[in-house]
């Protein structure tokens, strides 16, 4: 295949780990003449070179899709293509680039790319492909390199996100613990992330907002707009109300909630109103205030104590949330082989403070940093240093993406519509740049039935290289 042949188009799927992004790439998967692919970024280390399985259950080499696709695209999966993606990857592939994503390496690296995404196109027999990497880095330069590319900006209650980074779950492939962040860790990077697809909308790359709590507070009308918008079938025969029929997908890397197949019941999960510790709301409240506004999150929340038991739950016939943060998904099964194989490990990570000019904020509950204080520069283990770019002032200009017109969702949020702010793992060597951050996982009950929180779940937020202990330096 020649580096010239034009890629498809490409749906991808950005924004911070924990946000709903694999889920929504399942259900977007489920329209006719769509490849759900999962998460590119990571299939070079994770897929080619660790082995993990493929969303249909079977290990990455034994996967008829994927060899399909290695052949037409490489003429075959090799570790030495594998270390040269990554190395550009290292080189090219850094969130402190944006918004200037320009190095001598960007056509080869997204050349890369193209091939996969041709070739998966071909082989599926689609004419949309979807890649949920979520790394807006990543987006950056599909962009640049000249991919048609239409992003679909997931975000969510950066204090929903927080609670589920901080919870501890174990890797269904090895059992191992995936990485664990604190909430100024979490609210540098969702800041940073965000701010950076707001940036891209302003280059005139398509980029759709999507917001977690109105996919989840009515799934068919959020789908149905976001159908719209891609060119995608509007009819969504595989949903029904807050049920979705999900069929096996060749994702190659994600949330565990990838290897999920038959009916789901889809509900929001609001557990860190009482799970979340007031002192880390109201920090990550101070931290993301500017960008909260601007997608329609209230600061607020009822008070409860640091040392107090969380609520009985009511009795109710619901699916119950598994245990960390996303959406409540019920339903479906995991293939076996999904459950087993997998070289991959994650180290858990600990928090670290900001430092330098990482962020300002007010002590008040729900205080925004004033004066464009929380600055996006590169994002390291040790916080955010340098950076040139003002969530307040992003966050005081609007128009930088279109938003579904969604009904609005219930706990704390307005219609996306509504002003302002348009609303509403590491591979097993140290080369690895992008450690296994997916999430929580899905695990088999009663019968074979899964219960995750999968639209919550999500991977490695930056597209940066470790450094010790798991950790990236953007």
């Amino acid at each position: 295949m020649s580096d010239r042949s034009p890629a498809p188009r490409v749906i991808f799927l950005g924004g911070l780990g924990r946000s709903g992004t694999t889920l929504l790439e399942r259900l977007l998967g489920e329209s006719p003449g769509v490849a759900a692919l999962g998460e590119v970024v990571h299939l070079w280390a994770r897929g080619v070179l660790a082995g993990e399985p493929c969303g249909c259950g079977e290990g990455f080499a034994a996967c008829a899709f994927w060899r399909a696709v290695g052949e037409r695209a490489f003429g075959g999966w090799s570790p030495a293509l594998a270390e040269m993606v990554l190395g550009l990857r290292g080189r090219v592939d850094r969130t402190r680039r944006v918004p200037r994503m320009g190095h001598r390496d960007l056509d080869a690296y997204v050349s890369a790319y193209r091939r996969v995404y041709q070739a998966a196109a071909e082989v599926a027999g689609a004419r949309l492909v979807i890649d949920s990497s979520k790394h807006a880095s990543l987006a950056w330069c599909l962009a640049v390199g000249g991919i048609d590319v239409h992003v679909v900006h997931v975000v969510r209650d950066p204090r929903a996100v927080a609670h589920s980074w901080r919870r501890g779950v174990e890797r269904p492939e090895d059992g191992r613990p995936m990485t664990r962040w604190g909430p100024v860790r979490t609210s540098l990077h969702w800041t940073a992330q965000n701010l950076a697809l707001e940036l891209l909308a302003r280059r005139g790359v398509p980029v759709t907002r999507v917001r977690y709590e109105d996919l989840m507070g009515d799934p068919r009308a959020t789908l149905g707009g976001l159908a719209v918008r891609l060119g995608l079938e509007a009819g969504l025969p595989y949903l029904e109300g807050s049920l979705a029929r999900l069929s096996p997908a060749h994702t190659a890397s994600g949330n565990p909630m990838r290897f999920t197949v038959g009916p789901i019941s889809l509900a929001r999960d609001d557990t860190w109103q009482t799970g979340l510790p007031p002192r880390h709301r109201h920090l990550v409240t101070a931290l993301t205030a500017p960008l909260m506004h601007r997608y329609g999150y209230r600061p607020l929340v009822p008070e409860t104590s640091d040392h107090a038991p969380a609520p009985a739950p009511a009795p109710s016939s619901a699916p119950v949330p598994a245990p960390a943060g996303g959406a409540r998904v019920s339903g479906g099964t995991i293939p076996d082989r999904a459950l087993s194989g997998g070289a991959t490990s994650d180290r858990a990570t600990s928090d670290r403070a900001a430092s330098g000019s990482a962020a300002a904020s007010g002590a008040a509950p729900g205080g925004a940093a004033s004066g464009g204080a929380l600055l996006w520069g590169a994002v390291t283990d040790r916080g955010v240093s340098g950076g040139a770019i003002s969530a307040h002032a992003i966050s005081a200009a609007g128009g930088a993406a279109p938003v579904l017109d969604a009904v609005p969702s219930s706990g704390g949020s307005v219609p996306c519509g509504a002003d302002p702010g348009d609303g509403g793992s590491a591979r097993p060597e140290s080369r690895d740049p992008a450690p296994s951050e997916r999430g929580d996982p899905v695990r088999p009950s009663n019968g074979g039935a899964a219960s995750a929180e999968g639209a919550g779940v999500v991977s490695d937020p930056n597209g940066c290289v470790p450094t010790r202990g798991g950790e990236e330096a953007a």
